[in-house]
């Protein structure tokens, strides 16, 4: 099968009625008059918007850092942060003595359509919530997990630190921070392939969360083993 080619005009810097009245002027014109651009797709087969760039010999960031991960993910922000401590200790209490609540009285159910219309709505559930409770996971407050966070650029948040009530607190955090969340660490953030904003990125010395630079991609310079010893990232 032959190549195609790609001949390409653009009437530049006009609007959509000039260039429609352009067409209907030239209509009668022969391609032959018309100044086409021969169009060369590259190797990706990529013919608009072509660039001229070196991103290729670039090093993948995973090669450099053995540890990444994307931030904190709760889902339900406004029960998990908040500028007043003894405020989100209030929540965090109501929300964990009514998520146990149905944990309690649904602990016969096994799939989540079962339960949807069950559910006390007094407090924000997600499908990782649900799933949670069909594992009759319950949870006990622990003032001790109340742990300053970034939530935004330049706000500082209290965040309750508690896996069942974020959907997003993994391992690759504790990780990060130790099993307290509480380890001294150094860490670049930036903003992840789907955000719609020009790129940012921040240097942070504690948690943060996944829209303190949008989607976050966290980059720690360390790493904490089971023990607690710190382990070099790069």
């Amino acid at each position: 099968m032959s190549k195609c080619i790609i001949n390409y005009f653009r009437v530049a810097g006009k609007t959509k009625e000039e260039k429609l009245q352009w067409l209907i002027f030239n209509k009668g014109k022969k391609f032959e008059g018309i100044p086409f651009e021969r169009i060369i797709p590259d190797k990706n087969n990529n013919w608009i918007e072509q660039t001229d760039n070196d991103w290729e010999s670039l090093i993948d960031l995973k090669k450099v850092f053995t540890l990444t991960c994307n931030s904190i993910k709760t889902n339900r922000d406004e029960w998990v942060y908040d500028f007043d401590k003894e405020n989100l200790i209030d929540k965090t209490t109501y929300f964990i003595e009514v998520y146990n609540n149905d944990v309690e009285k649904l602990c016969f159910y096994k799939k989540i359509p079962e339960i949807n219309d069950l559910l006390n709505y007094n407090i924000k559930w997600s499908r990782d919530l649900k799933v949670k409770l069909l594992r009759n996971t319950k949870v006990d407050f622990d003032k001790c997990k109340i742990k300053s966070s970034l939530w935004r650029p330049f706000v500082k948040l209290y965040y309750y630190s508690e896996k069942v009530l974020s959907d997003v607190l993994t391992e690759n955090h504790y990780k990060m921070f130790f099993s307290e969340l509480n380890f001294g660490n150094k860490v670049i953030n930036c903003s992840g392939t789907s955000s719609m904003r020009p790129f940012q990125t921040f240097s942070s010395n504690i948690i943060s969360d996944y829209e303190f630079v949008e989607k976050n991609q966290c980059l720690p310079l360390y790493r904490y083993d089971s023990d607690g010893n710190r382990i070099d990232n790069i």
